[in-house]
């Protein structure tokens, strides 16, 4: 049976560029994952991120767009993690 497992980039945008740079790279073990998956296996390879994502609402991209955690990952999607937004 062939390694469905693959890396996928993820770029940090804001204050978490700040704190872990501005992408982090992650193994995936399936053909796909929910962004709640992908969120659990960024926090386990950061405890940066881990902290960050916990104590505030971060927002996930795929492919430009702005969605919610059931969302479908696949190899080859473009991913960025945006900390919450604030000010007036």
């Amino acid at each position: 049976m062939p390694d469905s497992s693959f890396h996928q980039t993820i770029e940090l945008c804001g204050r978490l560029a700040d704190l872990a740079g501005r992408e982090i790279s992650v193994e995936i073990d399936a053909a796909c994952c929910t962004v709640a998956e992908l969120k659990t296996i960024v926090a386990r390879n950061s405890s940066v991120l881990a902290q960050a994502m916990a104590n505030r609402r971060v927002r996930f991209c795929v492919n430009d767009q702005i969605v919610g955690e059931e969302t479908t990952i696949n190899k080859g999607d473009r991913i960025a993690i945006f900390p919450p937004v604030s000010g007036g």
